[in-house]
């Protein structure tokens, strides 16, 4: 409180104090007094607009309050102004990352990533965005060094596991998707819909019928009696359709297919 009285005491006698100026919006963020550090920042920019600390500072506490496009913006005057700094690289990677454009954000989260390779965050969204853009094989690459920098929470690394076997799908590495489900499921046995994910590679990728009856039904075992705490998924057109219900008319469908399978067999 008295080093914020005294910041404050000097930029009424020096509005145009840089240093007091940061340091004070630094103590209102840590404070998690938002409202207050972005008046301080934008008190100061009205002398010196083009001060990329105290922009890159204005962009973070955006980012951290989730007003990604305003962060966005002030992260790319920051780059506009010849800011090469980590800091603004890793965090224009990570704007560009929460507003969908994944290729953008590929690319300032690898610059990034140069300088820290041993950021769990980073190297995290970088294999998301590597996944998004479609960038297949280096995805599964920063997701396994995601994996082997950290022992974090089960589900954290299920989560991964998730991620990787979603990215491995991409490519058409089917069986190696389908193990990495089944060790998410391992480390979080109670994500019901992580067993309808199962289900489905069996069913839409390795066409393995059996396999994918017996997972939908396990499935199935777990329906809530309250349908409105049914997981949904949208439809071709839009509609919200349980994933119970498409488990259960897969697992009749499925059923059908087999017993037409053996039928045309004992024909031929």
């Amino acid at each position: 409180d008295i080093a914020i009285y005294y910041y404050y005491k000097t930029l009424n006698l020096q509005p145009k104090d840089f240093y007091s100026a940061h340091r004070l919006a630094n103590i209102h963020l840590k404070n998690n007094n938002i409202i207050p550090a972005l008046n301080v920042i934008s008190n100061y920019l009205l002398y010196d607009s083009n001060n990329v600390k105290m922009l890159a500072l204005n962009g973070y506490i955006h980012y951290q309050n989730k007003a990604f496009v305003e962060a966005l913006k002030l992260f790319e005057k920051c780059l506009y102004l010849n800011d090469t700094s980590d800091f603004t690289k890793r965090y224009l990677g990570y704007c560009y990352f929460e507003t969908h454009n994944y290729n953008k954000a590929k690319t300032y989260l690898e610059q990034a990533y140069e300088y820290d390779t041993n950021s769990i965050i980073l190297c995290y969204t970088l294999g998301l965005a590597c996944h998004y853009a479609l960038y297949g094989h280096l995805a599964i690459d920063y997701l396994n060094k995601t994996l082997a920098l950290t022992i974090p929470s089960s589900e954290f690394v299920s989560r991964i596991y998730q991620d990787l076997a979603a990215a491995q799908t991409g490519i058409y590495k089917h069986t190696d998707a389908l193990d990495c489900y089944l060790k998410a499921l391992e480390l979080t046995p109670d994500d019901t819909l992580l067993v309808f994910k199962i289900a489905s590679q069996y069913d839409k990728f390795l066409q393995d019928k059996p396999m994918a009856i017996k997972y939908y039904q396990s499935f199935m075992q777990t329906r809530p009696e309250d349908k409105s705490s049914h997981p949904t998924i949208n439809d071709a057109h839009g509609l919200k359709v349980s994933y119970y219900d498409i488990a259960q008319r897969r697992i009749k469908e499925l059923k059908e297919e087999i017993f037409m399978q053996g039928k045309n067999h004992k024909n031929n």
